[in-house]
């Protein structure tokens, strides 16, 4: 996905010529860029996210639909966490943490 404004940066995912994807994009507001697609499978969905948020802007996970599909989110959150080698965590990673905690553990 090429950024309106900017010459750096973006996020892009590369799917091989012979896979069927759909490209899509959800919009934040001008914060986090979060592009996906869609590949359909024998009898179910992939849906794959690429998420790149900036340090100084909202993370926007609320834009993240997760159906009922096989689910792969990948990216950039900008966030600190001791389960990634952090000392400490911090306030992103609580929200990321806990919108995690949300999305799949609450069934």
């Amino acid at each position: 996905m090429d950024r309106a404004e900017g010459t750096k940066g973006g996020v892009i995912i590369l799917v091989r010529n012979d896979i069927q994807a759909v490209e899509f994009t959800k919009d934040t507001n001008g914060n986090a860029e979060i592009n996906g697609i869609r590949i359909g499978l024998k009898n179910r969905e992939l849906l794959v996210y690429n998420f790149y948020c900036p340090a100084n802007k909202q993370l926007s996970l609320d834009a993240i639909d997760i159906p009922d599909a096989i689910c792969l989110i990948l990216g950039d959150f900008n966030s600190h966490s001791q389960s990634c080698g952090y000392d400490e965590m911090d306030h992103r990673d609580e929200e990321v943490e806990n919108w995690q905690i949300d999305q799949f553990f609450s069934y």
